[in-house]
């Protein structure tokens, strides 16, 4: 403070100190030039921090108001002013008006392809405004060359537009082996009864008890080591079960730590010890395709539990499609033939966490002097990729559009789209009641029994309203 800084305090004032009173010693602070008091308002501390804070760059909605979601990185090197702007909102897309502190020639950098374009501006009396969107999760990026004069760019206006939606059944190709995540299980311990059914975690949870281990709960592994907690070495051994409605070709049984479990599957002995491994090399892929068979089928585990042993949901994986029977229930069974628009996890794919690739032929009149874009309707995975006659071209934020226009022919024109999804449907969480409105994921959110429930939580992937082609003609 006496060095010039200046210290808020918002809404009612402190007047303790290590929980004893000490208003004297605060008043003294309040009295201070450079501290301000405020009400714990957002219109009044906006109001103030303007006051106090120089804010170079504004960014505006419609009606003159600050967007607080969209933050700005603001940089100077030489002439050129850099700019980038992102929208910190997953729902959300903003229509902005920009107040750019410089005057010049302003660029746009695509993040995407590097490319760059002029961008439209207009003037004011420090600077340049533009009025543009900033889609949710969305960037954008700008150079102001200072030493230039500002102009306007010059679009290309298109009279007439024609939108042509795909058909809604694709040709499709999964990328990568399906899976069925295994996270309920009966457990006992020391051969004797059996528990219920109940979540793997609960197990877990169970074995750090009768093991005498619960002292060092959430604790790693190598510290509890070090920690010198007694452990009661038990025999534990856990049973899941799952059904098979067609036998798939490909099977695969995923299991953490496997070097440390006996395995059985159906009543037959199988080796677990293998070098093959999927997501993770801790998770061991296990080909049980020769004891899996039509209608129920049980896997046991067991082993002895100390505490560098984990008890954590297991998997199937392969060439097969999943479908939900009632409740937390769900099959193994064939694949569909095609995929239609909507979300694939209703589709045969519901712990699916790969790539699809989804593809049709249509017929485009291409023309010299129109522009052919593809527009993904309400896509959901983390990154997309179009492929128009085997040209390819990423789309990593929204607006889901790709100007195919060099890659279209006149006639007909393979289109493919690659959906990327990510290990959310796979593991987890998969059961927590606020699905992917928890805002936050941490090791409770997988374990906490006020917000767990027993039937599964999953996010759609796929193209959940299809695509479509647009030909504008100038």
């Amino acid at each position: 403070m006496n060095a010039g800084g200046k210290v808020i305090f918002l809404g009612e004032k402190p007047v303790y100190v290590d929980g004893n009173p000490a208003a004297s010693k605060w008043n003294g602070i309040f009295a201070h030039k450079n501290v301000i008091s405020c009400k714990n308002e957002m219109v009044d501390m906006n109001k103030l921090l303007g006051e106090l804070i120089e804010n170079k760059v504004k960014v505006q909605d419609m009606d003159g108001n600050e967007i607080a979601d969209i933050s700005v990185h603001y940089r100077i090197d030489g002439k050129n002013h850099i700019f980038f702007m992102s929208n910190k909102s997953r729902h959300r897309d903003h229509e902005a008006k920009i107040f750019f502190p410089v005057k010049g020639e302003a660029t746009e950098f695509d993040m995407q392809t590097g490319k760059t374009k002029k961008l439209e501006t207009g003037l004011y009396s420090k600077g340049l405004t533009a009025e543009l969107k900033i889609s949710r999760a969305g960037s954008r990026a700008f150079v102001i060359d200072s030493s230039k004069a500002a102009v306007v760019s010059k679009k290309a206006v298109y009279s007439k537009e024609m939108v042509e939606k795909f058909d809604p059944k694709w040709k499709f190709k999964r990328l990568d082996l399906n899976t069925l995540t295994l996270d309920f299980c009966k457990f006992r311990v020391d051969n004797g009864g059996w528990s219920d059914v109940l979540p793997v975690y609960k197990a877990r949870q169970k074995a750090w008890v009768v093991s005498g281990l619960q002292p060092a709960k959430g604790i790693q592994p190598w510290a509890q080591k070090d920690m010198s907690v007694p452990c009661r070495n038990v025999a534990v051994e856990i049973e899941t079960k799952f059904y098979v409605e067609k036998l798939p070709k490909t099977i695969f049984f995923l299991l953490e730590s496997s070097e440390k479990w006996e395995l059985i599957v159906n009543g037959k002995e199988v080796s677990a010890k293998t070098t093959a491994w999927q997501y993770d090399k801790c998770l061991a892929k296990i080909n049980i395709a020769k004891y899996v068979k039509s209608g129920a089928n049980t896997i046991n585990i067991s082993g002895r539990f100390d505490y560098d042993m984990a008890i954590e949901d297991m998997y199937l994986s392969g060439d097969f499609g999943v479908k939900k029977l009632y409740d937390n229930k769900y099959v193994i069974t064939g694949e569909p033939g095609i995929l239609t628009d909507g979300n694939w996890g209703s589709q045969g794919y519901p712990f699916y966490s790969g790539s699809m690739i989804y593809e049709q032929d249509v017929v485009l009149a291409r023309g010299k002097k129109n522009k052919v874009t593809l527009e993904l309707n309400n896509p959901k995975g983390t990154v997309f990729f179009v492929y128009v006659n085997g040209k390819k071209q990423p789309l990593i934020t929204e607006p889901w559009k790709a100007d195919i226009t060099s890659a279209v022919k006149d006639g007909k024109n393979n289109i493919k789209i690659e959906v990327v999804s990510s290990l959310r449907n796979t593991f987890g969480p998969l059961h927590h009641r606020l699905g992917d409105d928890v805002g936050w994921v941490g090791p409770n959110c997988f374990v906490d029994d006020a917000d767990q429930k027993l039937e599964y939580v999953f996010e759609p992937y796929g193209l959940l309203e299809g695509a479509s082609v647009i030909v504008s003609t100038k």
